[in-house]
């Protein structure tokens, strides 16, 4: 809006900032403060074009690798009180944020927050969660650590992003991947992702069958550095440099590809909150091992159906299923269809995406 002001006697044309932002059309704020790329800001990233397309959205703090429209920090003190808006949390300090805005500064704001958290939670936390509007739980698992009304909503993949791939030999020349049986770790290197486990059940079966290759894909942080090196130097022990393959995070736009390269994916964490890498690989038609009681992966993972659950976290036991699995080679063909059939009617991303959209229309028609 242009306003006219009176100076010394001369009409002039003056359009302050505030007033402008004053007048901004967002209904949906996404706050994301994570510097580094995590799954976190993986699942919001993704959601941001398909949530557009219904709603005016903005995101705020750490740039996404998806970016659409992005306001900085401190814009909404300056929004139009007149109309509610939605403030969306998926982190402890977003949350906090949010609080201020609405109980300090006013802003007439609603606040949700989306946990995938399988422990429980500290009181601090708990007041947080207390003071919002709006809670979802991605999974049944993560649901039973809330004390307070909560909706499930599970994270979905791009399924048209993460699809199976016909002509899997020319894929993997293009990669420079070997011609092997290739079994996939993809995820942050570090003990609670596992790791470790897949690195020594690796090593345990090749002493079984050497056509096998190990992929590994991920980074180490400065804090997992020497952990990653330890790995490394157990590989060099067992002279299978060639057999175990450490490669850095992969841009997101390649990703795909790697999964579509696997014959089999394992997800080895001890803890996970919500297994994104699981529904990727399937998605992509690959079958996947992970542990029971770890995370979600109970509920992912139909067991002999879509991929299979090892009943212990064991660098042993993993190893006895792998070597199950590869005895019985022709069953994965069917299963990974299965597991791709699966994902995209439970794992959707064009299904979260409107279960969320109808949350922010009825909180702000409320």
């Amino acid at each position: 809006m242009q306003k006219n002001v009176t100076q010394f006697g001369k009409v002039v044309k003056f359009q302050p900032l505030l007033l402008e932002i004053w007048e901004d059309p967002i209904e949906v704020i996404l706050h994301n403060s994570h510097y580094k790329h995590t799954g976190v800001t993986s699942t919001v990233s993704d959601l941001l074009p398909i949530l557009e397309k219904s709603m005016v959205i903005a995101s705020t703090g750490a740039k996404l690798s998806k970016q659409g429209k992005s306001i900085p920090l401190w814009k909404p003190l300056f929004i139009s009180r007149k109309k509610p808006r939605i403030w969306h949390a998926r982190r402890n300090n977003e949350m906090l944020l949010g609080i201020i805005f609405k109980f300090i500064f006013f802003c007439n704001i609603k606040l949700i927050f989306t946990t995938s958290k399988q422990k429980p939670y500290s009181l601090f936390s708990r007041f947080l969660i207390s003071k919002m509007d709006k809670i979802i739980a991605t999974s049944k698992s993560s649901q039973l650590f809330l004390s307070v009304p909560s909706e499930v909503i599970s994270h979905g993949v791009d399924v048209e992003v993460f699809k199976p791939e016909k002509n899997k030999d020319s894929l993997r020349k293009d990669l420079n991947l070997p011609s092997d049986f290739l079994v996939g770790c993809f995820g942050r290197i570090r003990p609670l992702k596992g790791t470790d486990i897949f690195v020594d059940s690796a090593i345990q079966l090749l002493k079984k069958t050497k056509n096998c290759t190990f992929i590994i894909v991920g980074q180490a942080t400065p804090q997992f550095k020497n952990f990653k090196e330890r790995q490394v130097q157990k590989i060099r022990s067992a002279h299978l440099e060639e057999k175990i393959l450490f490669f850095d995070e992969i841009n997101n736009s390649e990703i795909s590809k790697w999964y579509q390269s696997m014959d089999l994916f394992i997800a080895p964490g001890r803890y996970e909150g919500f297994g994104l890498t699981i529904i990727e690989a399937m998605a992509a038609g690959i079958p996947t091992v992970a542990f029971k009681n770890v995370g979600t992966y109970s509920e992912q993972i139909l067991d002999n159906e879509t991929g299979y659950l090892v009943s212990q976290i064991s660098s042993k036991k993993l190893t006895e299923k792998l070597e199950d699995i590869i005895k019985n080679k022709r069953a994965l063909k069917k299963m990974g269809q299965k597991a791709r059939s699966h994902t995209q009617t439970n794992f959707n991303i064009n299904i979260e995406a409107p279960a969320l959209t109808r949350i922010y229309q009825d909180l702000l028609t409320k």
